[in-house]
């Protein structure tokens, strides 16, 4: 316990540092507002938002890390060494406390979207029922054509990402696509 708490003492007694920590923490809690907070991730700005944060937060903590350690060689000076290593270590301090923040952060949403799911992350058992209803039943409605289907629930991730709303409500959606005799369509 001691260790993370002289890592909060270095982040938040230098500017840059506690700067890119705000900003870490000011996008971690927005994220988590919008996550959580009924109707405001299936609004387009929010399924676009909640999804890019556990990246955002590690690419800010490795832009910091950029940035201390091009602070720690701005005053570096080769022909005397002795006085600029303390300076090149403050910029290092700087680079390896931002990247910690970030990296943390990146890993704590991370795992709080995994423990706590949003409205618009849909549960994988969800997807492969539906998955199996279309495919293991014999579709007749030709206004919805299968294969529209089954594209829909096997695109790209970064398609998936855009249109996460309307994968959670297709499971709900299958009875009306499929005729009502087939048994195999399991309840959601």
């Amino acid at each position: 316990m001691e260790v993370v708490t002289r890592i909060y003492e270095a982040t938040v007694s230098d500017p840059v540092a506690l700067l890119f920590a705000r900003i870490i923490t000011g996008w971690f809690a927005a994220a988590l507002f919008v996550a959580w907070v009924p109707g405001l991730s299936s609004t387009r700005a929010g399924s676009r938002f909640v999804p890019i944060t556990p990246n955002i937060l590690a690419t800010l903590g490795v832009l910091g890390t950029f940035t201390g350690i091009l602070i720690g060689l701005l005053d570096f000076n080769v022909d005397n060494i002795d006085d600029s290593v303390p300076l090149l270590l403050v910029g290092l301090k700087i680079a390896f406390s931002t990247s910690i923040v970030g990296m943390s952060a990146a890993i704590v949403f991370r795992s709080l979207q995994t423990i706590a799911p949003t409205q618009t992350s849909c549960r994988s058992d969800a997807l492969t029922s539906a998955y199996n209803a279309v495919d293991g039943s014999h579709h007749r409605n030709r206004d919805v054509p299968r294969f529209r289907l089954l594209s829909a629930i096997s695109e790209s991730p970064f398609m998936a990402q855009r249109r996460s709303s309307a994968l959670c409500q297709l499971p709900s959606a299958f009875p009306t696509f499929v005729r009502p005799e087939h048994s195999e369509i399991p309840p959601v």
